[in-house]
C-alpha cells in the first residue's frame, strides 16, 4: 500500500469517526423520546435551486392556467413531498403553515408526536448509516481493513 491510498483512508475514516458521533447522538435524542422526556418539533427549509421564470407567459396559458409542462412538474413533486411528509405530520395537529422567507425559500414547521419523532430520527440515522457504510467500503477498496 502506498502513501497516498492511506492518506485517503485516513481522511475517509475522520468523516466514518463524524459519523459514529453523530449516530450515538441520534440514539441518545431516540431513547430520551422513547422515555417521554423531551418534546420536539420539525423545522424544514426548503429553497428552490431553478433560476426563476421571467415571463408570466413562460409558465401560463393564454386562458391563465398553468402550462402542461410546469403543471406535470408541481403535481408530480407535490405528491411526492405530500408521499414524504405525511407519515411523519398526519399525527401532528399543530402545523403551522409555510413560512415564505423570500420568493425561492420556505420554512414549514410542525410540532411533532413521539411516534412521528422517533421515526424522523430513524431515517436520519439510516441515511447516515448508509453513507458510513458506503465509506467504510471505499477504505477497504483502498487496501485497509478495518
Amino acid at each position: 500500500m502506498n502513501l497516498t491510498k492511506l492518506e485517503k483512508a485516513s481522511k475517509i475514516l475522520e468523516r466514518v469517526k463524524v459519523l459514529d458521533s453523530q449516530i450515538i447522538e441520534i440514539e441518545r435524542f431516540a431513547m430520551m423520546v422513547a422515555e417521554g422526556l423531551i418534546k420536539s418539533g420539525l423545522e424544514l427549509s426548503i429553497e428552490g435551486l431553478k433560476p426563476k421564470v421571467k415571463e408570466k407567459s413562460d409558465l401560463f396559458d393564454g386562458d391563465g392556467s398553468l402550462k402542461n409542462k410546469y403543471r406535470e412538474e408541481y403535481e408530480s413533486y407535490s405528491d411526492r413531498m405530500r408521499s414524504l411528509m405525511m407519515p411523519f405530520l398526519a399525527e401532528s395537529p399543530l402545523i403551522k403553515p409555510l413560512e415564505k422567507l423570500n420568493a425561492n425559500k420556505s420554512i414549514l414547521k410542525a410540532e411533532l408526536s413521539e411516534k412521528s419523532t422517533l421515526r424522523i430520527l430513524g431515517v436520519i440515522m439510516g441515511e447516515k448509516q448508509a453513507l458510513r457504510q458506503s465509506l467504510i467500503n471505499q477504505i477497504e477498496r483502498l487496501g485497509v481493513q478495518i
